[in-house]
């Protein structure tokens, strides 16, 4: 499968919307995935961000930005571990908003496609992770880094961070589910493959330099390592929302059984990617 090489016009859905999180349940169950695949992306980068800021940060003083903080795993966990430091979020979805938080964090109802609001050159780092399904490719490049880069300090730094929806040395079950999403998405106006293009979107900008990209891989199925219990956890939960999307609802526990099997099988993974760069 090649990249989708034709701008997506129409606005693109929230994820919210897409996987129709429309009851406590499945709040609940999205949470604990949430926070499941913070911890482990947490582990295989060896820390929740990437880019060169953790002096700053331990300075204090310094103000932080969370674009579409969800409930919040991220910015709560940052918080505490720089108490001394401003921690701001943003969300479109009132429901997700966690009403208890750290006295350090503030999160407001706001979306960055209507504009932030914050004046310019307010933060010292601004962070964007996992709204791979939340904003077409014409919104990532004229809407999104744009806006990021105006309320980013001169010397601040921006990371986005999402992963590939293509899985790595996959059976033919977890391919024929993987490729259902696939257009699934693409039928609501969404750029599955859009994670390979924003590290163009940042060099794209002038305001912007020392551009950098790593990635790490997201183990699937059962590994024998001491992520094997997480991954194996959100493997599972991950397959069974999968296998809703291939058409696949009496057999959803097939589906994931195998899909299970031959990823522990073949070792397969995916890519999690962060780009990161800091504005002139």
């Amino acid at each position: 499968m090649g990249l989708v090489s034709s701008k997506i016009k129409k606005p693109g859905p929230n994820s919210i919307k897409i996987f129709r999180i429309d009851s406590n349940e499945k709040l609940d169950q999205e949470k604990e995935r949430t926070y499941l695949r913070h911890d482990i992306v947490r582990v295989i980068f060896n820390g929740n961000f990437s880019s060169p800021v953790y002096d700053v940060l331990k300075l204090g003083g310094a103000r932080v930005l969370d674009i579409g903080c969800g409930q919040g795993a991220w910015i709560c966990e940052m918080s505490s571990d720089f108490p001394h430091c401003e921690f701001f979020g943003t969300e479109i979805i009132d429901k997700i908003i966690p009403q208890i938080k750290p006295s350090n964090v503030s999160i407001i109802k706001a979306n960055i496609l209507d504009g932030l609001p914050f004046p310019d050159n307010y933060f010292d780092f601004v962070n964007i992770r996992n709204l791979l399904y939340d904003f077409t490719e014409l919104e990532w490049e004229t809407l999104v880094i744009p806006e990021c880069i105006r309320v980013l300090k001169i010397g601040g730094w921006i990371e986005i961070s999402d992963t590939e929806i293509d899985v790595k040395d996959c059976g033919p079950e977890t391919l024929k589910v993987t490729s259902k999403m696939i257009k699934f998405l693409e039928s609501k106006n969404v750029n599955p493959y859009i994670v390979h293009q924003l590290e163009e979107f940042m060099n794209s900008r002038q305001e912007l330099h020392k551009i950098d990209h790593i990635s790490r891989p997201f183990q699937l199925g059962v590994w024998n390592n001491a992520l094997k219990e997480p991954c194996a956890r959100y493997s599972k939960e991950t397959f069974d929302v999968l296998a809703k999307f291939a058409g696949s609802k009496p057999d959803i526990d097939t589906v994931t059984r195998t899909c299970m099997n031959e990823c522990t099988l073949n070792s397969s993974y995916f890519n999690v990617h962060r780009f990161y760069g800091q504005k002139l």
